[in-house]
């Protein structure tokens, strides 16, 4: 077996891994999280940008690209409620935790200020 031959049977596995991730990726596509109910009242940019992250074609019309993603909204209803459920538990912890550490921050301040008093 030549040098040649060697060096491009090593490489193979790796093209063929890098080929696999991008089918995955382009068989389930991103699912975009976005409150329906705001459709009517967005402007032309910002519907252009939801459209295109939607993966959905953003040179029509304004009233064809909300058509466009009421549409993508009713196919994918489970995934985005569940999305924006998650991105919500996950805001309320980070909060709590904030509020946590503020009150932390306290504690020690109060404590400090007790223990510089008794000097």
């Amino acid at each position: 077996m030549s040098d040649a031959e060697s060096s491009s049977k090593s490489s193979s596995p790796v093209k063929d891994t890098k080929k696999a991730d991008k089918e995955k990726k382009a068989k389930k596509p991103k699912i975009v999280p976005f409150d329906v109910n705001e459709l009517a009242n967005m402007n032309r940019k910002k519907l252009q940008s939801l459209a295109k992250r939607c993966t959905i074609k953003a040179n029509k019309s304004s009233e064809e690209i909300r058509a466009a993603l009421q549409e993508y909204y009713d196919e994918n209803k489970d995934d985005i409620l569940e999305l924006r459920k998650k991105a919500k538990a996950e805001s309320k912890k980070r909060a709590d935790e904030r509020k946590k550490e503020k009150e932390e921050k306290e504690k020690d301040k109060k404590k400090s200020s007790k223990k510089s008093s008794k000097k």
